[in-house]
């Protein structure tokens, strides 16, 4: 059989209705004439697994929006054709399947054992329990070395996984650390790679990241947003391609107070010290770790005393923040908590 085969799938609602099934184009060569397994996440999009395995690379087939493309059932019997209804819901695979190497002898262990566990069969559950045991009691549990299965770049007839880059190079944006310099823009090796997978959309894209008002973000607040982008103008922009874009506007802090946040090219965080509300509150060790920004009630507090919190100057380990803000941010952490425990009586008090 040939590359690109389709194959239509139906849905609970629309079993009887021989004119809506979803075409999927399926991009592996089939070796046998096993049918291939999708799930469909939701309507946009099916998921599929190239192994049957608890470590199979995922791939997605998203909903092509333009397709003009009509496609006919036909039933051919007894030399007759028969038309049984037609679609136009057409899912694509945008990104290439990496390839994959064969399964180690480790590997396929657990596998059986997985497959054992999850089977149902209380015989097979047992005896997989008892071979486990045995392998704990005598020390023989093979070493688990996950499946090669992320590696991309050219193909060749010979591989040699010591010249195949284990970073994809597509990940090659703008991280730098607390000390380093500012950069103005996204460098033309990330542009280039993924420019192809995003033009479509561009224009979607580039109105999504205009609305982003802070010039400091962490990527669960971007997220957030392109829910509420998505709902208010009517409109899917995937997830995916928001995060592949999202180096095109803005670079990412490795350590310090804004650590693990997208900045705005050309923005220096540091240089004002209005900057503090974006900084990441770490104090793990008293049950504390939240970004600023999210408490409107300490944020209010230190725009009315901000000599009194905080610091002309940034440093790396405490940002612009004095010890004051810190004791300021523990007894909100308190009240919060002792609150919280009161309401819990309550409503057990009530409950009863």
């Amino acid at each position: 059989m040939e590359y690109s085969k389709s194959f239509s799938t139906t849905t609970e609602e629309n079993k009887s209705a021989l004119d809506n099934f979803d075409i999927i184009d399926y991009p592996l060569k089939i070796h046998n004439s096993k049918m291939p397994m999708f799930f469909k996440v939701d309507s946009l999009r099916y998921e599929f697994r190239i192994l049957d395995t608890i470590d199979s690379k995922r791939i997605h087939a998203h909903k092509k929006k333009k397709n003009s493309t009509l496609f006919i059932h036909l039933r051919i019997e007894d030399s007759l054709c028969k038309i049984l209804g037609y679609s136009t819901n057409l899912f694509e695979f945008q990104n290439t399947c990496d390839f994959y190497l064969e399964q180690t002898q480790p590997t396929q262990t657990f596998n059986t054992l997985t497959s054992n566990i999850l089977s149902g069969s209380l015989n097979d559950i047992l005896s997989t329990g008892l071979e486990f045991k045995e392998m704990l009691e005598n020390n023989t549990i093979p070493e688990y070395i996950p499946l090669n299965i992320n590696i991309k770049g050219a193909l060749k007839d010979s591989i040699d996984l010591r010249d195949a880059p284990m970073v994809l190079p597509e990940y090659a944006f703008y991280k730098i650390s607390y000390e380093a310099e500012i950069p103005t823009k996204c460098n033309e090796e990330y542009l280039s790679i993924v420019k192809k997978y995003i033009q479509d959309e561009m224009e979607l894209i580039e109105k999504f990241f205009a609305s982003l008002k802070d010039p400091i973000m962490r990527i669960s607040f971007i997220t957030r947003h392109l829910e509420e982008f998505n709902k208010n103008n009517n409109v899917c922009l995937l997830l995916e391609k928001m995060k592949k874009a999202l180096p095109l506007f803005r670079y990412y802090f490795l350590d310090g107070p804004w650590r693990k946040s997208w900045i705005l090219y050309g923005f220096d965080p540091r240089q004002d010290r209005a900057n503090y509300k974006y900084q990441i509150i770490d104090l793990r060790s008293d049950g504390v770790f939240f970004t600023l920004i999210e408490k409107e009630n300490i944020i209010k507090e230190v725009e009315d005393h901000k000599d009194w919190y905080l610091k002309e100057e940034c440093d790396k380990k405490h940002g612009f923040l004095k010890k004051t803000l810190e004791q300021l941010i523990l007894y909100h952490n308190y009240v919060d908590f002792s609150s919280s425990e009161n309401e819990d009586l309550d409503f057990e008090v009530f409950d009863v």
